[in-house]
């Protein structure tokens, strides 16, 4: 298995940081539509509360599965830049 770090090293040398064959599972989406909710929709908030997820997260394919769910769920610009916090994140 690969480091995170390995991890997000190969992610972000991807010019796109593609992630389209990776599908959030129903527990993934649920998270992003809950910091939805306690963000009251600021996008200032989901940032903030994103990156605090992202923190937390220490398995790769859980930080893919997180970064497809926000893409999901926040829509195009938003969920490319949440994506970005996921996809990104130095352990």
């Amino acid at each position: 298995m690969k480091s995170f770090k390995q991890f997000c090293n190969e992610v972000t040398d991807r010019p796109d940081k593609d992630i389209s064959g990776v599908k959030p599972g129903l527990k993934d989406i649920k998270r992003m539509e809950d910091i939805v909710t306690k963000s009251g929709g600021d996008p200032d908030e989901i940032t903030k509360l994103v990156t605090l997820m992202a923190n937390s997260i220490h398995d790769p394919e859980k930080s893919q599965r997180r970064a497809a769910a926000a893409r999901k769920v926040f829509g195009s610009t938003l969920g490319r830049k949440m994506a970005e916090i996921f996809l990104t994140k130095e352990r």
